[in-house]
């Protein structure tokens, strides 16, 4: 099962990360199976082009990081992450 804990359509503005500035992020976090990351993107897309804004980039998480995730095992685990939209 995928659930999104908060998908905020309060874009962050100038928001930086490791040198890297972006004009307008959104904030997700994934709960799941890892391979249901894919369909956590898939249902991204579609809440973002609902409020008439387009993802422009793959998803950042957190930490900018792909292996910073928590969980208790291989079945399910957590990931902050950010979007970056315009």
């Amino acid at each position: 099962m995928i659930k999104i804990k908060d998908i905020k359509f309060d874009p962050v503005e100038n928001y930086k990360v490791s040198n890297k500035n972006f004009d307008k992020i959104l904030f997700a976090e994934y709960k799941g199976n890892p391979h249901g990351i894919q369909m956590f993107h898939q249902r991204i897309q579609k809440e973002v082009e609902k409020k008439n804004y387009n993802l422009i980039s793959p998803p950042y998480n957190i930490f900018n990081d792909p292996n910073n995730f928590t969980g208790g095992n291989n079945n399910e685990f957590s990931m902050e992450m950010f979007f970056e939209i315009e």
